[in-house]
């Protein structure tokens, strides 16, 4: 038999045993800093309830509530992260146990990066999801100046949690449905993450912060690239943000910049600026996985019970678990 729990802290032992046996001993969930950054104890487990098994874990699905703006209301919504149940234990159910129980009936979700047949079982459980995947732009190093006015500063710690809310308060109205990039949620998404560091651009016009561009250098080689990770700005700030981080990719040597996003928002800037569309040219096939590489996947999915069409929803590749890392 076995039993439905939420993790406990006291789980985490029993959990690094379960993940080593099955992914590998240096799968990044077994690493205690970075789950604890992710799921902040967010995880539901299925344990062994028999005698000689007693607490031994068999699978397990995390999640995060994080907040966004859906319509003209914040609503907290479920952000899916990471199900899986050992092959032996897939027959007979348990996998559904999860789902239903992390799913619930009235929270909206929201999941990326998903594969087909667990989308399938997630459809079967909670109805009226949409789907979309992200538009893939990149672009080549450059330096081009921008209006004088607009002030591009490098922001290595956001120290200002009022000066960040202010701005959010103005940039959210741009959007439909979009997450809420407040000081709490960028600093626990970015600034506190235990392995990856991120590069952040902020656009100031007459001492007002007008945008924020996120990105950081990922892959290595022939595959290193600069992935703009998360990016808002206003009408004048977009396109200087954007120009600034080709700069910074010329300046490190580094060959390619990358954003995921949906919708048609920020497409003018993007192509000013001497970003293209991936789809219909030769990097199409470029890996969106790189660390480490993988040619499985070319693009990134996303599905949502918003009640929103996907192309008035912004979202990036901020959204899932996509940008994760492996120290190891």
């Amino acid at each position: 038999m076995l039993k439905l729990t939420l993790y406990k802290k006291s789980d985490f032992k029993a959990f690094k045993k379960y993940i080593a046996a099955a992914f590998h001993k240096k799968y990044i969930l077994g690493d205690q800093r970075y789950f604890n950054w992710q799921y902040k104890n967010s995880l539901y487990l299925l344990k062994a309830n028999s005698p000689d098994r007693s607490g031994e874990i068999v699978g397990h699905f995390g999640f995060r509530d994080l907040q966004y703006k859906i319509g003209k209301r914040t609503k907290k919504v479920r952000v899916l992260i990471n199900l899986f149940v050992l092959e032996k234990f897939r027959a007979f159910g348990f996998g559904a146990m999860l789902i239903k129980k992390v799913l619930g009936k009235k929270n909206p979700c929201l999941v990326a990066g998903y594969r087909l047949p667990a989308m399938k079982a997630f459809k079967h459980y909670k109805e009226n999801w949409q789907e979309g995947i992200l538009n893939r732009y990149l672009a080549f190093p450059r330096e081009i100046g921008w209006e004088e006015s607009i002030k591009i500063k490098s922001l290595k710690v956001i120290q200002r949690p009022e000066e960040i809310n202010r701005w959010w308060g103005r940039a959210r109205q741009m959007f439909s449905a979009t997450i809420e990039r407040n000081y709490d949620y960028l600093a626990w998404r970015f600034l506190k993450n235990p392995f990856l560091r991120y590069q952040i651009l902020g656009a100031k016009q007459n001492g007002k912060l007008g945008g924020i561009l996120i990105w950081r250098q990922d892959g290595e080689g022939r595959y290193k690239m600069g992935r703009i990770v998360d990016f808002v700005a206003d009408k004048k700030s977009a396109a200087p943000l954007l120009l600034a981080f080709l700069a910074e990719l010329k300046k490190k040597r580094i060959s390619l910049g990358e954003f995921l996003f949906s919708g048609d928002f920020y497409k003018k800037e993007l192509k000013a600026a001497g970003f293209f569309n991936a789809v219909g040219t030769k990097f199409e096939s470029y890996p969106v996985l790189l660390n480490p590489v993988s040619f499985k996947r070319h693009n990134i999915n996303i599905a949502y019970t918003f009640g929103i069409d996907f192309e008035n929803c912004y979202f990036t590749k901020a959204e899932g678990d996509q940008d994760r890392a492996n120290p190891h």
